[in-house]
């Protein structure tokens, strides 16, 4: 028999900042995905010369990207997303669905650090992806701390 035990206080704030962060990861796959859409060439034209620059560089970056990797990309966030919600409901089933996304986001990481190379930007273009990889083990980590406690069902 499985009883429900209270979570603690600080539970319940963690699963809300945890929405807001894999609803900000949602948004950046939307753009990332819709970017190639978005930016016209009409749109393009109208930019300041540096801005265009750096977006064609980003355009460019994007469509050398494989698409297994944006699939992986929004499997990522959009699993993140339904756990955390999944977690702020206090449901067991928060823990395959943050698993999901934790192999994701090791996959997207996998490209990132050893198939695109892109180590090579230094130290800065590692934190992101780190600290994306580290929150989502923290969150497989809580589900099921949560689970083991009895602060879900």
């Amino acid at each position: 028999m499985n009883t429900k035990v209270p979570a603690p206080g600080w539970f319940t704030p963690v699963a809300i900042i945890a929405l807001l962060w894999n609803l900000l990861g949602c948004v950046m796959y939307l753009f990332t995905a819709l970017m190639p859409k978005l930016v016209t060439p009409e749109v393009l034209a109208t930019l300041p010369e540096a801005d265009r620059v750096a977006t064609e560089a980003q355009l460019a970056q994007l469509a050398a990207t494989p698409s297994w990797v944006l699939w992986v990309f929004a499997i990522a966030t959009f699993a993140g997303l339904l756990g955390s919600i999944l977690l702020l409901m206090k449901k067991n089933l928060a823990v395959p669905v943050f698993a999901v996304s934790l192999l994701a986001v090791i996959a997207q990481d996998i490209h990132t650090f050893f198939l695109a190379k892109s180590t090579a930007a230094g130290v800065g273009g590692m934190i992101v992806p780190i600290l994306v990889l580290v929150i989502a083990a923290f969150l497989l980590w809580l589900s099921m701390k949560a689970k083991k406690e009895g602060w879900s069902n």
